[in-house]
């Protein structure tokens, strides 16, 4: 029953993966930590969709030094050309829309 279930998932997703308008000239950088917590849903999506981004993960001394430059002093943050963006919620829905996750209807 797993196996069919994931071939069904699979087949989904290629439809999907064919539809999907990405922006091939965005480039995605992400903070976060070393954990799996609320930067990983965006891994993810990124990594299923097969967008590149950047992944920084932040230990020590370079917290330290990113704090500053955040600007709630927390992450995750998403850099969509530069241009930061905050609250992990938020940005779930965003990279959902990006990636083709984004349901088209609301039912």
């Amino acid at each position: 029953m797993s196996y069919l279930l994931w071939f069904i998932n699979d087949l989904i997703f290629k439809k999907i993966n064919f539809n999907l308008k990405k922006d091939m000239q965005a480039t995605y950088k992400l903070h976060y930590f070393e954990l799996y917590a609320r930067a990983e849903p965006i891994r993810m999506m990124f990594n299923k969709a097969g967008i590149p981004f950047e992944d920084n993960r932040v230990t020590g001394d370079a917290w330290m030094e990113l704090k500053p430059t955040l600007e709630f002093g927390q992450v995750p943050c998403l850099e969509v050309n530069g241009t930061k963006m905050y609250q992990s919620i938020a940005l779930y829905n965003y990279v959902a829309g990006v990636s083709g996750f984004a349901p088209k209807d609301a039912m």
